[in-house]
């Protein structure tokens, strides 16, 4: 992997925050973990971790995710993901959670479900891409793999295709003459490719819920209490959202405003990969490796030039979907990965893209009865989906007044009091999936 191309934590515009630091030489581990797993191979390592493929009891590959550094982020972070890992329902596009633990000397470690396969990146390496028809295929597994953890207000951080991995069953055909540089559909179908989501370490309850569970006792632990985000620019160079340089630069008194469309900013970067085999805007670090200096250069010239113009032969349907991906204004994207999956599919059904000012239509009704023609008719606005951020104009009715700070948290501990006892109550194989429809009622019935 290329240096630019690494995870980096950066203290942009605020020199006093320390840059995570790299992690040192790669500990041996016992030859049996705790639980049985007995490590075979490593099959990945990044900035705060090491991945293993290992073996359970059983015999199953098993991939065993330790932490070699001893930051005090890292740690907090590698908690973080083993938590949300665990408290994710099944989802054939998330890599799935089998156990975690600790090793003899206390260094913790995380056991995942293992997938074998290639990864993104070494695909689009190789010097392939796909037909639009395939991309969008692959594009749609993607985005639900974000379903469960963007219904929870929270984001993923590190969206990039080396942490999409292409698993293929070991009886199925292959992609085709690597020789072709275009991959289509029929090959993506024909050899049966799964789209898995790989590495939560930069993890982040953007809009609390995480959190407001902890504190009600809800979820074990403290992990989302701390705010580890401050004045830190988390992510990969090309794939990280305008808005998260915003929140890098902010001070204390003011909110961070990243949520689910800083992961589809970084979906939209992907898209436009998977379709063109290159980053809309490539990031060239100096000799010296990723330094602070250079993060900011690139980034204030990246936005300056707003969005990248269509690729050639793009169809102006696909392009419509992937250039509001790549908004700079986060309003002005899909609100999550749920509403870019809704764009994808009415391409993919009906070979319709995003229309332009689609929401400011009006709906007009027409009466066939016996009244004049030279009637005027009154648009009727249409009906559009709320989104937080998003103004839906002017109310034509009677409105309620609006709820004091003061009764808001009333009601989210008098609601999330009932779910403690809701959840408490059913048999504990199945908290969990109780545990995510509360929560999820938590947010509606605060909202609403």
């Amino acid at each position: 992997m290329d240096d630019h191309t690494q995870t980096i934590a950066s203290s942009v515009g605020r020199a006093h925050i320390p840059a995570a630091r790299r992690a040192g030489p790669m500990q041996e581990l016992p030859e049996t973990l705790p639980g049985g797993y007995r490590p075979v191979r490593i099959v990945g390592r990044g900035n705060f971790a090491t991945v293993w493929e290992a073996r359970d009891l059983e015999g199953a590959p098993v991939a065993v995710k330790v932490l070699h550094s001893s930051h005090v982020q890292a740690t907090k972070r590698f908690q973080r993901e083993i938590k949300v890992l665990r408290s994710l329902p099944a989802n054939n596009h998330t890599v799935g959670y089998v156990d975690h633990g600790q090793l003899p000397d206390g260094t913790p470690f995380l056991v995942m479900e293992y997938v074998s396969g290639l990864t993104l990146e070494q695909i689009l390496r190789s010097g392939r891409r796909f037909s639009e028809q395939a991309a969008c295929a692959l594009m749609l597994q993607l985005c639900r793999a974000f379903f469960d953890i963007h219904a929870l207000g929270v984001t993923h951080g590190d969206v990039k295709p080396n942490n999409i991995m292409l698993k293929k069953p070991s009886r199925s055909p292959g992609l085709g003459n690597p020789a072709e540089p275009v991959i289509a559909l029929h090959q993506v179908e024909r050899s049966a490719l799964e789209v898995k989501l790989l590495d939560f370490g930069l993890v982040r309850d953007t809009q609390g819920l995480l959190r407001l569970l902890e504190q009600q006792e809800i979820l074990p632990g403290n992990d989302f209490c701390d705010e580890l985000d401050f004045g830190m620019l988390t992510g990969t160079a090309e794939y990280i959202a305008p808005e998260a340089v915003a929140d890098s630069r902010r001070s204390v008194e003011e909110p961070a405003v990243s949520d689910t469309p800083g992961d589809v900013f970084a979906l939209g970067v992907v898209f436009h990969q998977l379709l063109t085999g290159r980053v809309p805007w490539p990031f060239e670090p100096g000799p010296d490796g990723i330094t602070t200096s250079d993060l900011k250069a690139y980034l204030d010239a990246r936005f300056a030039k707003g969005r990248p113009p269509p690729p050639t032969g793009l169809s102006s349907p696909v392009w419509t979907i992937v250039s509001k991906a790549l908004e700079r204004d986060p309003k002005l994207r899909q609100w999550d990965a749920n509403e870019l999956a809704l764009d994808l599919e009415r391409f993919i059904n009906f070979g319709v893209g995003v229309a332009p000012e689609l929401e400011s239509h009006a709906t007009v009704v027409a009466s066939l009865g016996g009244e004049s023609d030279s009637k005027q008719l009154e648009p009727v606005p249409m009906l559009v989906p709320w989104r937080p951020g998003k103004s839906l104009g002017a109310p034509s009715g009677p409105t309620r007044p609006l709820r004091s700070a003061k009764t808001v948290v009333t009601r989210k501990k008098r609601i999330t009091e009932r779910m403690t006892e809701s959840v408490m109550a059913v048999p504990p194989g199945r908290r969990l999936l109780a545990l995510v429809v509360g929560a999820a009622a938590v947010v509606f019935s605060v909202v609403l």
